[in-house]
């Protein structure tokens, strides 16, 4: 090797070393040592003197990633001066252990920085010691590069001496939240490591999650040394939460311990869902067997490594070095490099070309200062490296082929454009996938992205394969599930007097308990029997009071799990709760009584309007207006005044008198129709509360003069039951207003709504929506198709008002031409006494009034007074 020969002619030379076996003087002997010729044979040949650049190394040695990625540094420099031995430097490192502590690693810089001076540091292994480190660095502008220190809080404040030669964990965010959107989970729960490399992830993983439409309901801080007892409750809190997708960001060892724990808790089964983060994703090929037996289905992201012949010799030479250096024989998987390695043997690339590049371009006592610099500089009594900033710019411009790829800084990191999605089955992790940026999840990568990640190129469907999931279960997780020890939902149905064709609550006289039956009930069971899970409930009856609204409060105040019935889906309700899709056809309409068609439908009065029969409308109403303005202006004085005075008051007594109905209407206890009849202005008199079919079926035979009601106001599902049990005899006119039909009813967020929803539109598109409809309602049902023709709906044109329109005209004639000599006797009194009346000059007494005509009810009426005019 090029140091042992440089160490054996400053030894021969009698150049002392310094402890540690660290930084030479060979700025000051070696030139001497060349020129009198001290060195092997064949010396001119190769460069004279080589010049040791010392670079400091923070791992945890006692870790298989700080023991491998040592062997990896050690292999690069190897490599590098074996490929280009004209180099006139030589990195020689000097090792510190941080012992997985803090501190520790703390202390290990100040004494590289401060004692050995070192030129650059390489680490520490995670992102809690960088952080202290990368301060210190910072200040003496000491570059620290760190291949393993992922977390994302070693960088949130500017500090342009610290490198990260690996990827960021939130670069991940987005390519889980791909996956979890990609099987339609909503819900997820974040378990990760209680300090600021855990908690790290949080803020990327939130927002990528929310993108796409998924939440995270809890989060489980575990800390890194939880003994057994704390991690068996956190995992017993979430057995009993509905949700079973499981996002786990951990450093290995902490992971490994708490899958065990997970896998002794019986939460390693069929149903769940487990994610573990690249950190974990990284090493799921070298982790210990009764690891990884205790992590089988768990789905992991790493940072994609194209394999290459340059990958595959490297990887032998590493599995043979390894074992032998630490006796490792036990478990060959232990053995083998990770992408972490790969990293570490680039940067160890990077650092011996980038000095090597500083010392050519001029700093020739490269990694020594001599003895004048001390007092200078001095930071919180450090010194700082004058070739820290020269090396710093050589790494951020370095780009070449390493065995990760491309080794290229951009913002201070690796980009690493592709991550692969890998599944634990049996021993190793199998491939399902990948994901990049501008192409999301991929099941294949063609040649140019795998050669170049920078330019992935979408050539194969964007469907993973199929994973092989906890419990050895080939079916796709639902992603949530019912909790341990959870009770059986409490579904509140109401108890109805009336309608209960779609829900019947009888006593059941065997049990003490109650049997619910009804169309409502058919669809929702029919629904549950669909899902691909067992649903387990009770139906608990509850009297509504006269108002759903109530049953509804109780979903939202979570006294009931759900309700089913027949509740209409409206927006004000769906701000506390959400429904499932509706299952009946939607819609307020008005039920009538049907005569012959001819007479009925010239007499409807309360169809929405057709644009001819609202233009007859306008004019009519102007022109009652006219007459009744010219009948009361001689003697109603609310007729009299200015002259919009007069307008506004006849035609308003025109437009009501047109409009506001005096016919009565009924509408359904308890229904929300009541609310919209108030809200189209009927008047609260006019409106009659009904109950029963019989009561609908009575009040129209009645009438409104005879204390029955002219028309219905009633949803279509009510209307259709009516119809289908009483005929042809009524019929429905309308709709009047929408709705969106019977819904079943859920808390805000609960995961039965969509799957229940799915159910419903198979069974109401299918057969088995029509036999349940026909068994509650028979054949005679009609055509629950909203707005289509029906032979039981009419709409209203001007032909439908022609009598009234006739009636109204005639009478209009009439009482214009009876008043109309009076109205324009009056109008000539008026004028003729306005004219014999003087007007007022200029010179006259001043009044606070117009004269008055005194009247005496003992005496005769006085003539007005007549103020005489002056003239000038």
């Amino acid at each position: 090797m090029p140091q042992k020969r440089v160490r054996a002619a400053a030894a021969s030379a009698g150049v002392p070393l310094l402890a540690g076996g660290g930084m030479v003087l060979l700025a000051v002997f070696l030139p001497l040592l060349a020129a009198a010729g001290v060195g092997h044979a064949g010396a001119a040949a190769a460069p004279t003197a080589t010049v040791p650049v010392s670079v400091g190394v923070i791992l945890d040695l006692a870790t298989g990633l700080g023991k491998k990625s040592l062997l990896s540094l050690e292999m690069a420099l190897e490599d590098v001066y074996a490929a280009h031995p004209d180099f006139a430097t030589r990195v020689e490192l000097h090792v510190r252990d941080s012992d997985r502590d803090v501190v520790t690693a703390a202390s290990a810089a100040l004494d590289l920085i401060r004692d050995e001076k070192v030129s650059a540091v390489i680490g520490p292994q995670s992102a809690l010691q960088a952080e202290f480190v990368t301060y210190l660095a910072n200040k003496t502008k000491v570059p620290v590069i760190s291949f393993s220190a992922t977390g994302d809080a070693a960088i949130q404040y500017h500090l342009p001496y610290f490198l990260r030669a690996c990827v960021k964990d939130s670069f991940q965010a987005s390519a889980i939240a791909a996956f979890v959107e990609a099987y339609g989970w909503k819900n997820v729960v974040v378990v990760y490591e209680d300090d600021n490399y855990g908690a790290g992830i949080l803020p990327s993983i939130t927002d990528a999650l929310q993108d796409v439409e998924a939440h995270i309901i809890y989060r489980a801080a575990i800390p890194a040394s939880s003994p057994d007892h704390h991690i068996d409750e956190e995992l017993y809190k979430l057995m009993t939460m509905q949700t079973r997708v499981f996002i786990v960001h951990m450093l290995p060892g902490p992971a490994s311990h708490f899958f065990a724990r997970a896998s002794a808790a019986g939460m390693m089964t069929e149903g769940y869902v487990w994610i573990v983060t690249d950190n974990i994703g990284i090493v799921l090929d070298v982790l210990p067997q009764h690891t990884v037996e205790n992590m089988q289905g768990v789905v992991g992201f790493r940072p994609y490594v194209a394999n290459s012949a340059r990958i595959i010799d490297f990887m032998s030479r590493f599995d043979a070095r390894f074992r032998a250096k630490y006796h490792q024989a036990h478990d060959v998987r232990m053995a083998r490099p990770t992408v972490f390695q790969f990293w570490a043997y680039d940067v160890a690339w990077a650092v011996a070309t980038a000095v090597e590049k500083v010392k050519r371009v001029g700093f020739s006592n490269i990694g020594f200062q001599t003895p004048q610099d001390v007092g200078k500089n001095l930071v919180n009594g450090l010194l700082a490296s004058p070739v820290g900033p020269g090396i710093l710019s050589s790494i951020l411009e370095a780009d070449f082929d390493g065995l990760a790829g491309r080794f290229r800084f951009v913002d201070r990191h690796m980009h690493v454009p592709i991550y692969e999605v890998v599944n634990v089955i049996g021993e190793k992790a199998r491939g399902l996938g990948f994901w990049s940026p501008g192409s999301g999840l991929l099941r294949l990568l063609n040649s140019s992205t795998t050669q170049d990640q920078d330019k992935s190129i979408v050539t194969a469907g964007k469907i993973l394969k199929p994973a092989i999931w906890p419990g050895d279960s080939t079916t796709v997780p639902k992603g949530w599930d019912f909790p341990v020890n959870a009770k059986i939902l409490r579904i509140g149905v109401p108890v109805r007097h009336e309608f209960k064709v779609f829900v019947n609550v009888e006593a059941n006289h065997n049990t003490n308990g109650s049997r619910v039956s009804g169309y409502s009930i058919d669809i929702f069971e029919a629904a549950v029997n669909k899902l691909p899970y067992a649903l387990r409930y009770e139906y608990i009856p509850y009297d509504c009071a006269n108002s759903y609204d109530q049953l509804i409060s109780q979903v939202y105040y979570k006294k009931f799990d759900a309700a089913v019935g027949d509740v209409t889906i409206i927006a004000n309700r769906s701000r506390y709760v959400d429904f499932t899709m509706p299952y009946t056809e939607s819609g307020v309409s008005m039920l009538v009584l049907a005569k012959n068609d001819d007479e009925t439908t010239m007499w409807i009065f309360l169809e929405p309007l057709t644009k001819d029969l609202w233009i007859a409308t306008v004019v009519f109403i102007f022109f009652t207006g006219l007459v009744v303005w010219m009948i009361e202006n001689p003697k109603n004085k609310k007729f009299q005044g200015s002259k919009w005075k007069q307008f506004s008051t006849a035609f308003y007594f025109a437009f009501s008198t047109l409009t506001f109905s005096h016919d009565y209407v009924g509408y359904q206890n308890g229904s929300f129709v009541h609310a919209m009849l108030r809200r189209l202005r009927f008047d609260e008199r006019k409106i009659k509360v009904l109950s029963t079919l019989e009561e609908y079926a009575k009040a129209l035979k009645a009438g409104s003069k005879n204390g029955g009601v002219s028309a219905i106001f009633d949803e279509n599902p009510y209307l259709n039951s009516f119809i289908a049990q009483y005929g042809k005899e009524f019929q429905i006119v309308g709709p009047i207003d929408r709705t969106d039909g019977f819904g079943f009813v859920f808390p805000r967020g609960s995961p039965l709504v969509p799957d229940l929803s799915k159910a419903i539109l198979n069974i109401t598109e299918g057969c088995e929506g029509f036999q349940i409809q026909k068994k509650w309602f028979g054949d005679a049902t009609p055509s629950p198709d909203y707005g289509s023709p029906d032979a039981n709906t009419v709409r209203l044109s001007l032909r439908s008002f022609k009598g009234l329109f006739i009636v109204n005209g005639f009478a209009l004639c009439v009482m214009l031409v009876i008043n109309l000599p009076e109205f324009v006797r009056a109008n000539c009194t008026e004028l003729r006494n306005l004219n014999l009346q003087p007007a007022r000059g200029s010179g006259e007494i001043a009044s606070d009034s117009e004269p008055q005509q005194l009247q005496n009810n003992n005496a005769a009426p006085v003539e007005p007074l007549q103020i005489e005019r002056e003239t000038n």
